[in-house]
């Protein structure tokens, strides 16, 4: 799984772009809240789907479908 992750200190919103920009398929959001719940926020940038999973359900959660147009990268995570 090809990941970028973005520790700068901006805005959730300009992270958001910048994810989209470089097309990544989805985003993997890791706030103050998701670590008290063990989850990660994780976003389809092409639908916009947004769904809370467990962190250690993630990489099923990524799963492959074939017939899916491949974008890079995979995850960008934001934290």
């Amino acid at each position: 799984i090809a990941v970028v992750t973005d520790v700068d200190a901006r805005s959730l919103k300009s992270q958001l772009r910048q994810a989209d920009k470089s097309v990544a398929e989805f985003v993997a959001v890791l706030g103050e809240d998701e670590i008290a719940s063990g989850t990660v926020s994780l976003k389809h940038m092409d639908s916009g789907d947004q769904r809370s999973v467990l962190r250690n359900e993630l990489a099923g959660a990524l799963g492959r479908d074939p017939g899916r147009r491949q974008r890079r990268p995979l995850v960008r995570g934001l934290f």
